[in-house]
């Protein structure tokens, strides 16, 4: 059984990495419908499958102006203006498994705390279909 260390896992805005990564999840769920009526059989409720919904977080560390990355100021500008982002979040390296497609920035917030580094918590909603491709290279994804 191959083992995956999360170090190696990147979330990608527009084909860039996102600034100061320290964590990066993935939540895809299933609506599912309530079919349940007096004709069911036995105490257990009956349920078919809905729409299906995903949703990326990702918390990094806070740097506004950082270059050559998706820095926090262009999370802010992408939240404000309801810019749809493509993203990409998957396993650095070659022939990996990668899930991509579009998305809107839901939430984003910094902490501040005392003493301690400036960190960002990013919360994206996947709008439209989401893909994963296995034995893909990651920066080969568009």
């Amino acid at each position: 059984m191959s083992k995956v260390i999360g170090n190696n896992i990147m979330l990608f805005i527009g084909g860039v990495a996102l600034v100061g990564q320290t964590s990066g999840d993935i939540d895809i769920s299933c609506d599912l419908v309530d079919v349940t009526s007096k004709s069911s059989s036995g105490k257990w409720g009956s349920y078919i499958p809905g729409r299906l919904n995903a949703s990326l977080s990702c918390e990094g560390l806070y740097d506004p102006t950082a270059s050559g990355v998706v820095n926090s100021k262009t999370l802010f500008d992408h939240l404000v203006n309801g810019t749809e982002v493509t993203f990409k979040l998957g396993q650095i390296g070659d022939l990996q498994y990668v899930f991509y497609g579009k998305a809107l920035i839901e939430k984003y917030s910094i902490g501040a705390p005392i003493d301690e580094i400036v960190t960002y918590n990013l919360s994206l909603k996947v709008t439209g279909n989401l893909v994963m491709n296995t034995n893909f290279n990651i920066n080969s994804v568009t």
